[in-house]
C-alpha cells in the first residue's frame, strides 16, 4: 500500500460575491470584482463569460496521478459516512468501466497512459471531511470547455447551478485565477495551472466538496472526465504525440554536444517523466532553507553525496591515491527511507541544485506498462537516455513497488524490472557527477540484491518539536513565538507534509470566513491553525490504515 501526497494545492478560496447563475439553455453571469482594478473586472468577465455550457473537450496527462486518501470516521454519524463510501465507490465504478472501454476502443495510441482521476479524503475542523476529486489535463486545450461541460451536466440534471465566481492573484496578477464556490458555500470547483520552471506546462481541474456528491454532481463529474476523450481531442494528442516524435527524431540524428543532451532531456519528458532544471527559475531558489529542520540529514547528504558531486576530481584523486585498484568513492546509488511527507523528493531536488544538475523524477506510474516486456524496456531506455547528460540525479520513488522481494514471490514482471533496475545501478558508468537515489517508506520490502548496491542509506523520521516549530513558521510567519510553539506541542507525529496541509486548510477556511462576512482581517489567527491541527491529529488517531482510491 503506496502513500502518497494527500493535497497538492493550496489556493482554494470557496465564496466570493461573483455569482455565476445557469438558466434553461444558457448561463448568465454577473460579476461584481473585489480588490481589482476596473480593467481588471473587465477581464475576468470577459473570462467567465467564456465558460460555456455546450461543446466537448480533452484533457491528456503524461503521467497517472495517485492520490493518498486518508479518512476520518465522526462519531455517531455512520450515515453520513455511508454516503461518502457510496459517492467514492460509484465514481470509481463508472470512471473505470470507461476507462476499460475507452483502451479497448482504438482510440489512443497502444501506449497512450489513460490518466486516472484522483479521489481524496481530508480531515475537516468541522468533522465533516472534503472530498477532493481532480484530473490533469494538457497544455493544448481550451479549459473553459471543461467547465462549460461540467456546469452543463450540473444543468441538464435539474442540480442547482447557482455558482459565485471569485478571483484570486495566486495566478499572478497578469494571469489572475477564478474560483467557482457552489451553492451555500459547500464546495467550489477550479482550473488550476501546475507551472513549473515559471510556466504553466499544463492543468488540474479539481473539485472540492464538503458533502457526499449528489447523483448530479457525480453525472457532472463524469461527463466532465469524458470529455477529455471525445474525438476531436483525440485528434490533438495524435497531433501533439507526431510533433514529439518528429522533435525526437531529428534530435536523435545529433547525437554530439549539446544537441544531445537536450535530445536526451526530451525523450525522457516524452516518456512521461519529470524533468526539474536546475537553472530554472523554481528550481533555483531551493537550497537547504527550503527543508525546515533535519540538521543531522543536511550535513550527511552535504558531506557524502553534495561536494563529491560538486568537486569529483578530488575525490578521485583520494581513491587513486589510497588504492592498489582504482575504485570510485563516490556514492553511485543512494536510499533514502522514511514516512510518507519527511522531505525525501524536496531533499533530491536540493541536491540537483546544489550540484547544478538536472534531477529526473521516475514515479512508479511512469515505468510500469500492461504491454508484455515494455516496463523494463522504458526503464532500460530511461537509464540509456541520462547516461547522454552531463550529469544527473535520477531520482525513483516508491522503489519498493518496483523491486520488491523476489522471496516474497513477487510478479514475473516485476522480477524482469528488477533484473534491469540491478544491471543498470551496478553497471552505472555515466558522467561523474550521476547519483540514482531511491526513496521508500518500506525498507523491509526491497531486494536483498539491490540493497546491496546502494552505497548510502540515509534515514528520515518524522520532525521532532524543532522541526515542526520550524515548519509551522514558513507556513504561518505571522504568528508568534509562543503560538508557533502550541502549534508544535500539538502535531506531535505528524509528518512535514501534514504540517503544510494544515497550514494550507487553515488558509482556505479564513478566506472563504472572510467572504462571508463571518471573519475579520486578512491573516489566520492562531485559533484558525488549532482547529485545522485538532481535526487533523484527530483523524490520524482514531481512523483504520489510510487506503489508496482511484478511479
Amino acid at each position: 500500500m503506496r502513500s502518497l501526497p494527500q493535497i497538492l494545492w493550496s489556493r482554494l478560496h470557496r465564496s466570493g460575491s461573483h455569482y455565476f447563475r445557469a438558466t434553461q439553455n444558457r448561463c448568465s453571469i454577473a460579476l461584481t470584482p473585489l480588490s481589482i482594478n476596473k480593467h481588471r473586472g473587465c477581464w475576468l468577465s470577459s473570462i467567465a463569460a467564456a465558460v460555456t455550457v455546450t461543446g466537448t473537450s480533452i484533457y491528456y496527462v503524461e503521467q497517472e496521478n495517485l492520490v493518498f486518501l486518508e479518512s476520518y470516521t465522526a462519531p455517531d454519524d455512520s450515515k453520513k459516512e455511508n454516503e461518502y463510501d457510496r459517492t467514492i465507490e460509484r465514481l470509481r465504478n463508472e470512471i473505470t468501466e470507461f476507462r476499460n472501454r475507452l483502451s479497448q476502443s482504438g482510440q489512443l495510441p497502444p501506449h497512450y497512459p489513460i490518466p486516472k482521476l484522483s479521489i481524496t479524503r481530508i480531515n475537516a475542523p468541522n468533522g465533516i471531511p472534503t472530498l477532493r476529486i481532480a484530473f490533469n489535463c494538457p497544455s493544448f486545450v481550451q479549459t473553459q470547455l471543461i467547465l462549460g461541460n461540467f456546469v452543463a451536466s450540473l444543468q441538464n440534471s435539474g442540480t442547482d447551478t447557482s455558482i459565485q465566481v471569485h478571483a484570486s492573484d495566486s495566478g499572478g496578477p497578469d494571469a489572475p485565477l477564478l474560483n467557482y464556490l457552489l451553492r451555500n458555500g459547500n464546495g467550489s470547483f477550479h482550473m488550476l495551472p501546475n507551472i513549473r520552471g515559471g510556466t504553466a506546462l499544463d492543468s488540474s481541474f479539481v473539485l472540492y466538496k464538503d458533502e457526499a456528491l449528489s447523483s448530479g454532481e457525480i453525472n457532472a463529474v463524469v461527463d466532465a472526465y469524458k470529455a477529455l476523450f471525445s474525438g476531436h481531442n483525440v485528434a490533438a494528442f495524435k497531433h501533439e504525440l507526431m510533433l514529439r516524435t518528429r522533435a525526437h527524431s531529428r534530435h536523435q540524428k545529433q547525437q554530439s554536444g549539446s544537441n544531445s543532451k537536450e535530445s536526451a532531456l526530451e525523450q525522457l519528458q516524452s516518456l512521461g517523466l519529470e524533468v526539474y532544471n536546475s537553472k530554472s527559475e523554481d528550481e533555483s531558489a531551493l537550497d537547504w532553507n527550503s527543508l525546515a529542520g533535519y540538521d543531522d540529514v543536511k550535513k550527511e547528504i552535504e558531506d557524502t553525496i553534495v561536494l563529491a558531486l560538486q568537486n569529483p576530481d578530488l575525490y578521485d584523486q583520494i581513491a587513486r591515491s589510497t588504492r592498489c585498484r582504482y575504485e570510485s568513492n563516490r556514492p553511485r546509488a543512494v536510499l533514502f527511507e522514511g514516512p510518507p511527507g519527511t522531505g525525501k523528493t524536496l531533499t533530491a531536488r536540493i541536491i540537483a541544485q546544489q550540484a547544478g544538475i538536472p534531477m529526473i523524477h521516475i514515479p512508479v506510474e511512469a515505468v510500469v506498462s500492461k504491454w508484455y516486456g515494455e516496463s523494463e524496456k522504458k526503464l532500460s531506455t530511461i537509464f540509456d537516455a541520462c547516461e547522454q547528460l552531463d550529469g544527473a540525479i535520477i531520482f525513483i520513488d516508491e522503489i519498493d513497488a518496483l523491486a520488491g522481494d523476489r522471496s516474497g514471490g513477487i510478479h514475473e514482471a516485476s522480477r524482469r524490472i528488477l533484473s534491469v533496475l540491478l544491471q543498470k545501478v551496478e553497471g552505472f558508468e555515466s558522467a561523474q557527477k550521476t547519483t540514482v537515489i531511491c526513496a521508500t517508506n518500506r525498507k523491509e520490502d526491497l531486494d536483498a540484491a539491490l540493497l546491496s548496491r546502494f552505497d548510502l542509506c540515509i534515514r528520515y523520521d518524522l520532525p521532532d518539536q524543532s522541526t515542526r516549530t520550524a515548519i509551522f513558521k514558513r507556513y504561518a510567519k505571522q504568528l508568534s513565538d509562543e503560538e508557533l510553539e502550541k502549534l508544535s506541542s500539538l502535531s506531535s507525529g505528524l509528518s512535514c507534509r501534514a504540517i503544510k496541509e494544515i497550514c494550507e486548510y487553515a488558509e482556505r477556511k479564513w478566506a472563504s470566513q472572510v467572504l462571508r462576512g463571518e471573519k475579520s482581517g486578512n491573516l489566520p489567527t492562531i485559533d484558525a491553525y488549532l482547529n485545522a491541527t485538532n481535526a487533523h491529529v484527530m483523524g490520524v488517531g482514531h481512523q483504520a490504515p489510510p487506503d489508496v482510491y482511484e478511479a
